[in-house]
C-alpha cells in the first residue's frame, strides 16, 4: 500500500504530467533562443531603417551642439517647431548635410531683426541661442517671410555662425533627413 500512496503522491504533484526529459528541455532552450535571436533581428533592422547617426562639424548649433557631437536621429520623421533636424543643402561648398533647428513649418509668418524672432506677431523667446546673441552678434536678420506649404524654416542656434534659411530659404520637406533623439 506504501507504494501506491507513493504513485498516487506523485501524480497529484506533477498534474498527471509526465517528467520532462531531456529532449524536451533541450527543445524548449531552442525555442527561447530562436525567439530572442528573432527579436534582435527585428530590433537591428529597425534600428538600420528609422535610425540613423551623424556627426556636428562646425559652430552653428552651439551652445547646444558641440564640434564632434555624434546625433542619434529618427529617419523620415515629420518635425516641428523647436526640433532639431539634420537636412541636405546644395551649395558652392557641394551636397551637404547640415544639423538646424526648426523655426517655422507651413504657414507660419516669420522675421528676424535686431536679434529677436517674432512668429505669427509673437517675439519668440529663445533661451538656446548662443550667448553672444544678447550682446547683438545675431548674423543677418530677414524680413517678413511666410513659410511656404512643404517646407520649414531652419535657423542655427549660433545664429552669427550659421548658414540657414537665411541663406538657403525653406527647406523642402523632402530634404529633411531626420529629428535629433540625443547625441552621444
Amino acid at each position: 500500500m506504501d507504494a501506491l500512496a507513493t504513485s498516487e503522491r506523485v501524480e497529484a504533484d506533477t498534474g498527471g504530467a509526465p517528467a520532462p526529459t531531456r529532449r524536451s528541455r533541450r527543445r524548449l532552450v531552442v525555442q527561447i533562443l530562436g525567439a530572442w535571436a528573432a527579436i534582435v533581428v527585428v530590433v537591428l533592422v529597425a534600428a538600420w531603417v528609422f535610425i540613423g547617426t551623424g556627426e556636428v562639424s562646425g559652430p552653428s548649433m552651439e551652445p547646444t551642439l558641440f564640434d564632434g557631437d555624434t546625433l542619434v536621429v529618427a529617419m523620415r520623421s515629420t518635425p516641428e517647431v523647436g526640433d532639431i533636424v539634420t537636412a541636405d543643402v546644395s551649395d558652392g561648398r557641394g551636397e551637404r548635410s547640415v544639423v538646424k533647428r526648426v523655426i517655422g513649418v507651413a504657414g507660419d509668418e516669420l522675421s528676424y531683426d535686431d536679434c529677436q524672432l517674432v512668429r505669427n506677431g509673437r517675439p519668440i523667446d529663445e533661451p538656446f541661442v548662443h550667448p553672444d546673441v544678447t550682446l547683438g552678434s545675431c548674423g543677418d536678420g530677414f524680413g517678413t517671410t511666410v513659410v511656404p506649404e512643404g517646407t520649414v524654416w531652419l535657423m542655427g542656434d549660433n545664429r552669427a555662425r550659421s548658414s540657414d534659411s537665411r541663406v538657403h530659404g525653406p527647406f523642402d520637406l523632402d530634404q529633411i533627413n531626420g529629428v535629433l533623439l540625443f547625441t552621444l
